[in-house]
């Protein structure tokens, strides 16, 4: 059940990304850089923090365990940029698409981390679920209010909910901490920044 519910957070975001994308050129080759990135790239991040672990893996381990939602969000996000780029494709109009997207496939996978057991909060306060339910709630305030901030807002809703996230943690590794932390507060901070830049009068 748990994995299905990581499968299905991956198929939603890419069947989200190639309709919402419906007006961009390339967009099945976008949607599945994306979904690629993701998956590679919360591997990759994985292992450069926690790559002393992995000699004590077998290949099934290595399969199924350690995932940093983080890395395949970095990886998508400077893939497609790439991408883009090189197609001369409006980056923005994409970003408005894929980033939000992004919510509701971790809100998914938050689910599937309450079944596993994983990322338990303190005090056994189900953290878990209540992500997964303020990362929907963002989600749709962002798509009815923020239709000209997408990006930002985005950026400051979820660096703003992982920071919280890990403070109440019950047990997590220092290196995964601090990893994760700094990562959300450099997001919390561009989105503050990208969204001061784009109302500036």
């Amino acid at each position: 059940m748990v994995y299905f519910l990581y499968f299905l957070g991956l198929v939603i975001n890419y069947i989200l990304n190639f309709i919402q994308l419906n007006k961009v050129k390339n967009r099945l080759i976008i949607s599945i850089i994306t979904l690629a990135c993701i998956i590679l790239g919360s591997k990759i991040l994985d292992y450069i923090v926690n790559y002393r672990f992995y000699e004590f893996y077998n290949f099934e381990e290595v399969l199924k365990n350690g995932y940093m939602i983080y890395g395949g969000i970095i990886t998508a996000i400077v893939e497609v940029n790439l991408y883009c780029y090189l197609n001369k494709i409006e980056t923005k109009k994409v970003f408005d698409v894929i980033i939000p997207n992004m919510l509701i496939m971790y809100s998914i996978f938050k689910i599937g981390c309450f079944i596993n057991g994983c990322c338990i909060g303190k005090y056994d306060i189900p953290i878990q679920l209540i992500e997964s339910i303020v990362c929907f709630i963002v989600y749709r305030i962002i798509n009815k209010y923020f239709n000209n901030d997408k990006i930002s807002v985005t950026c400051i809703g979820f660096g703003f909910i992982r920071i919280l996230d890990f403070i109440m943690r019950k047990q997590i590794m220092l290196d995964n901490l601090i990893i994760n932390e700094i990562i959300s507060i450099f997001i919390l901070v561009f989105g503050i920044y990208y969204y001061r830049k784009n109302n500036q009068k």
